[in-house]
């Protein structure tokens, strides 16, 4: 059984609405291939650790998804629209509240540090054959300190033209540290539209936040 366990502050008058709004969302996940149930429960966790910033209780949501076998599970995180449907969810918790999960868990534990990232003066070529390669849709651009200049994107590859990564790069490139909480970088990533985000350490990328790793880090709580 798939759990995914969401968290919002107390908001007063809401707590109805946004039952509702998660009842209609759940809904279709119930209707893809090898998924017998899904069913979802709303409490106040117990643990002080579900307390917000001004120390106010938390409200828990656990989503419960019964599949019918550990293969089933695989080939629904491999959907892209159930991936897609679960990424609605969250904005839809985002929607609520600013908060949607535990406060301990930050960029720094659910990061992949095995990067993968291309200088700007790597040719265009290059960097075709590393998005191909890695199946990847976004690379970090990184000076010869490590440091980060920019991002390159299958969408700048396709709109923008150029011999080298310098040349189609974008230069402003959202970026998060290794302490920024889990809730905040799928805010981002939702409300900006984005794949992953790069995490910095000072200047340097020590790592990247995917949504793929929100996923998987909302599915082991």
């Amino acid at each position: 059984m798939a759990r995914l366990l969401l968290l919002w502050n107390v908001v007063p008058d809401r707590e109805k609405e946004f039952e509702e709004a998660l009842e209609g969302l759940l809904s279709g996940l119930g209707s893809f291939p090898g998924v017998r149930d899904v069913s979802f429960n709303v409490a106040m966790p117990p643990s002080s650790t579900f307390r917000s910033a001004s120390g106010e209780p938390r409200y828990g949501c656990m989503v419960e998804v019964d599949v019918r076998s550990a293969s089933a599970l695989s080939h629904l995180w491999s959907d892209p629209e159930y991936r897609r449907l679960v990424e609605e969810v969250m904005a839809t918790v985002a929607d609520f509240t600013a908060l949607s999960f535990q406060r301990t868990i930050t960029a720094r534990d659910v990061m992949s540090r095995d990067l993968v990232t291309v200088p700007p003066s790597a040719s265009f070529e290059e960097l075709v054959k590393v998005l191909a390669a890695h199946r990847i849709s976004g690379v970090p651009v990184v000076d010869e300190d490590g440091n980060l200049v920019g991002i390159a994107t299958e969408a700048d590859v396709l709109a923008r033209s150029g011999t080298t990564v310098a040349d189609i790069m974008t230069r402003k490139v959202l970026s998060v540290t290794e302490d920024t909480p889990i809730e905040d970088i799928g805010g981002i990533l939702t409300r900006q539209r984005i794949r992953r985000v790069p995490v910095v350490k000072g200047e340097k990328v020590v790592g990247i936040v995917s949504r793929e790793d929100v996923i998987r880090a909302m599915a082991s709580l």
